[in-house]
């Protein structure tokens, strides 16, 4: 340092102190999670700074999301969002259970029907080929958290729900993938995924317990066999206000 002068760490700003005041409370349990945290009044008051000091520091817990914000009643402790890397796919059952909440999948509705020109393709059969559909609902702790719709070529969706079926009355986690993969005794299959943001549909919130149009988190796979042969199609609907997906990705650097 020129001069041996000292330098002193510049202190946060206060809406950034307030940030990490109401997180040391979410974090040490003192405001556990659905808690009504202290209007925007209070916390002037508490720490002696302006009001729009205050709403800074919430608005960027919310977006942190430590808070939410409920129309005409208030902002509370939000729940953690269950977190998933997508290096290595953490499976959702596991995703949840690292959260503490017990995963459960429920069968809402198994069909059969032709399969159109679209999932045909998909599926690498004939149009009007026979497929099985298959919706779910995932439960964490009893919360709906997912819904999952499944096609897969009729032969194969006899077994999946006979198995699913089966469950109707007990507390597994199972998926169409997992049945596939148990049932027919595969080493390994693979997954093409795309990820996507998308409102929820009428049907989509009714399920999750969510406005018509709320954000979900939308990811379409189309999962194949050793061999190579496509064997489900399917789209999961994640409630954006309990889920995110992690990235870790290493970049290159670029030469001069």
């Amino acid at each position: 340092m020129p001069g041996g002068a000292a330098t002193h760490a510049r202190p946060a700003p206060l809406w950034q102190q307030v940030v990490e005041m109401i997180q040391r409370n979410v974090e040490e349990g003192r405001w556990p999670v659905g808690h009504r945290i202290p209007s925007e009044r209070e916390l002037c008051q508490q720490h002696g700074v302006s009001r729009t000091t205050v709403r800074i520091a919430i608005a960027e817990a919310v977006n942190r999301g430590l808070l939410h914000r409920v129309h005409g009643k208030g902002t509370f402790v939000a729940r953690p969002k269950i977190h998933q890397p997508l290096v290595q796919v953490t499976p959702f059952a596991a995703a949840l259970r690292a959260q503490g909440l017990v995963p459960r999948t429920r069968l809402l509705q198994v069909m059969t029907q032709p399969a159109d020109p679209a999932t045909a393709h998909m599926l690498g059969l004939p149009t009007g080929r026979e497929v099985m559909r298959f919706r779910l609902l995932g439960l964490g702790s009893g919360e709906p958290m997912a819904t999952y719709h499944s096609v897969v070529p009729a032969p194969l969706g006899a077994a999946v729900r006979e198995m699913l079926e089966a469950d109707v009355d007990s507390d597994r986690f199972r998926l169409v993938v997992d049945v596939l993969a148990e049932t027919f005794a595969w080493p390994h299959l693979t997954a093409e995924q795309t990820f996507e943001a998308a409102g929820a549909s009428p049907e989509e919130a009714r399920l999750l317990g969510l406005p018509r149009g709320a954000p979900v988190l939308v990811v379409s796979s189309l999962v194949r066999n050793p061999a190579g042969r496509a064997v489900e199609f399917s789209r999961a609907v994640y409630r954006a206000d309990q889920y995110r997906f992690h990235l870790t990705r290493q970049i290159e650097g670029h030469e001069s």
